[in-house]
């Protein structure tokens, strides 16, 4: 059983991984797939504020509306990629590597830099020039990062309470602690990042 009681109006950072840490998105209509259903099963029980889809995981920024929201959610969601990742790909067994993991937000400063952390994943591994991290989280297409900095107009995410945290012009705002956010990365502090 899950020792998480998720609460209603408070945010969740969600992640999980293939089993055995095995890529469970081959090719680029299982991302869409993916997404599709995130639209589907999103209604009335969760509001996503950002996600990020690599490879082998995934991530989730979600905002809990009703009770038992994200496990209702997050069952419908994994059930049912799994369902269609098993049958197209003549798959058998464990898709996902145990039950999805969660860590509560507890501060606006929390919700920030949560959001940073999932849009970074794409670049976060790259050992290449910060240029080209930019660059490649802004060209990466199975993440919200797009719709946060205007370059696609997705309708998928909240972006309201995230925009609430920066002040100014927040595209600009944003993309600035983006960068900052890349260049002090260090993969040894992600713990303190996400319970801070």
């Amino acid at each position: 059983m899950r020792k998480t009681n998720f609460t209603n109006e408070s945010f969740y950072h969600i992640y999980n991984r293939g089993t055995e840490k095995r890529d469970i998105f081959l090719q680029n209509y299982d991302y869409f797939q993916f997404i599709k259903l995130l639209r589907k099963y999103k209604n009335n029980l969760v509001e996503i504020i950002c996600y990020c889809l690599m490879p082998n995981h995934f991530h989730l920024l979600l905002k809990q509306l009703n009770n038992n929201g994200i496990s209702k959610f997050m069952h419908l969601l994994t059930i049912s990629y799994a369902k269609y990742f098993n049958k197209k790909y003549d798959h058998s067994g464990v898709l996902f590597q145990g039950k999805f993991k969660d860590v509560q937000i507890l501060s606006y400063i929390q919700l920030l830099n949560i959001s940073k952390y999932i849009h970074i994943n794409p670049a976060k591994d790259q050992n290449i020039l910060l240029k080209q991290k930019i660059i490649t989280l802004e060209n990466y297409p199975w993440s919200s990062y797009k719709d946060y900095i205007n370059i696609r107009n997705g309708t998928l995410c909240n972006k309201t309470e995230i925009i609430n945290c920066v002040e100014g012009n927040f595209v600009k705002e944003y993309k600035e602690l983006i960068k900052a956010h890349l260049m002090n990365y260090n993969e040894r502090n992600l713990d303190k990042l996400i319970l801070e």
